[in-house]
């Protein structure tokens, strides 16, 4: 059995549409393609009450990716065809916030 206190999170929930599968625990985003294939776009929307977070975003296809919350590009990032992931932070004091990472 486990450490209990590993079940203690401030926020976690399950995060699931007909694209992208996965959770929100603390600081954490993590997402995949619920259909485990490669794809080009992730669309999300989500609250958080936490302000630093970070995201692992998988199922990813080779290629130069824009990040934006809220309809503001923060980041450009490519991605290999190995690591099909992104991995980041964001300083986002906004509790609604709507992620899309589009590849160009």
């Amino acid at each position: 059995m486990g450490d209990l206190s590993l079940n203690n999170f401030d926020e976690i929930y399950r995060i699931n549409d007909s694209k992208s599968c996965g959770a929100k625990v603390d600081d954490w985003l993590v997402l995949f393609s619920c259909k485990e294939a490669l794809r080009d776009r992730v669309d999300i929307k989500f609250k958080s009450s936490i302000k630093n977070l970070n995201y692992l975003i998988g199922d990813l296809k080779e290629g130069e990716y824009d990040i934006k919350i809220n309809g503001k590009i923060i980041l450009k990032k490519s991605i290999d065809s190995k690591s099909q992931a992104l991995v980041f932070k964001t300083d986002i004091s906004d509790s609604n916030i709507s992620l899309n990472i589009v590849r160009h």
